[in-house]
């Protein structure tokens, strides 16, 4: 379990997650964290791109497709709040957890088809592929997730 104060990093993303409120302090009403990268953040929402610089709020709604990325060289600090918390601080201990083992690529996603399906049905609540629904993403994914000797 992930307590406030705790840092995971990733060593394949070069991402520090430094947690200061999480499911179990809020009650499953917050997760919280600084997200350290090196450089201006840039975000995609949808179909729109936005660089962010400190002070700058970026609001998520939920269901956009989002990502982002360091946009320079200087190190920048974001805090992150996911509301309701769901299993968001168990995905992200997961995936530096993998991280750390080798079973991630350079660009943060796992090595193997069935990691990734896994990880993708186990997490389906708190992030799910663009342009499917959860439920279609659940019947693609079935074959490969019952078929993999770690699937929960």
């Amino acid at each position: 379990m992930i307590t406030p104060g705790q840092t995971l990093e990733n060593p394949v993303t070069g991402e520090r997650f430094t947690f200061t409120d999480t499911a179990a302090s809020t009650g499953g009403e917050l997760l919280a964290f600084e997200l350290v990268v090196a450089g201006l953040m840039r975000f995609r929402l949808g179909l729109r791109r936005r660089l962010a610089g400190p002070g700058d709020v970026v609001e998520v709604a939920p269901g956009v497709v989002h990502g982002f990325a360091n946009a320079g060289e200087d190190e920048a600090r974001v805090r992150v709040e996911v509301r309701p918390a769901l299993a968001m601080e168990a995905m992200l201990a997961e995936v530096v957890a993998m991280a750390q083992a080798g079973r991630m690529t350079r660009r943060g996603l796992p090595r193997n088809l069935r990691d990734l399906a896994v990880l993708a049905r186990t997490y389906d609540r708190e992030a799910h592929a663009p342009l499917l629904s959860v439920g279609l993403q659940r019947l693609l994914l079935a074959p490969l997730v019952l078929s993999a000797p770690h699937a929960r």
